[in-house]
């Protein structure tokens, strides 16, 4: 139940932040700044919460949709922000010698929490085949062997599931 409250929260503070308009207010402090990357961290743990949890309310198939929506605007987000924020420090905001804290670190998480909760969106992924993935996995076969050489397991090596590219144990 904490979960959907958290979902409701997070529409009525969005509504809320964008009918405002402080986004340039926020994006012209020195200090706020740096807590811009905290609206896409929000999609991004509400979407996997909504993976995780959400099946119990609104089914199998939605909570998946849901959480590739909110997990790709969070990691565009998350990286405008992580990308935009120095970059006003830089050219737009003053700061004294002593004037350093935490948040200033803050920038860069978002990205770290895309890829945390992206991986729980592998398993819902759709099976490679298609030209580029055939590629990539014919670009990383010397990755793959190196170390191993070609004689594991009667010359196969991977571990023979079906969107593994040889990078697990070998074959039996």
């Amino acid at each position: 139940m904490l979960w959907a409250a958290t979902a409701l929260l997070l529409v009525a503070l969005a509504v809320g932040y964008l009918r405002q308009r402080t986004l340039r207010t926020h994006a012209g402090d020195p200090v706020l700044v740096h807590f811009l990357g905290t609206m896409p961290m929000t999609l991004l743990i509400v979407g996997a919460g909504t993976l995780l949890l959400g099946h119990r309310l609104i089914g199998a198939r939605a909570p998946v949709d849901v959480d590739w929506v909110l997990w790709s605007a969070g990691t565009v987000l998350g990286l405008v922000t992580a990308c935009t924020v120095p970059y006003l420090m830089v050219t737009r905001h003053r700061f004294a010698p002593d004037a350093a804290f935490g948040g200033w670190l803050l920038p860069v998480v978002p990205p770290l929490v895309s890829a945390v909760t992206g991986a729980l969106l592998v398993p819902h992924a759709p099976a490679g085949g298609s030209a580029g993935h055939r590629g990539a996995e014919r670009a990383a076969r010397p990755l793959r062997t190196r170390g191993r050489g070609r004689g594991v397991a009667g010359g196969a090596s991977g571990c023979g599931a079906s969107r593994c590219s040889g990078w697990c144990s070998p074959r039996r």
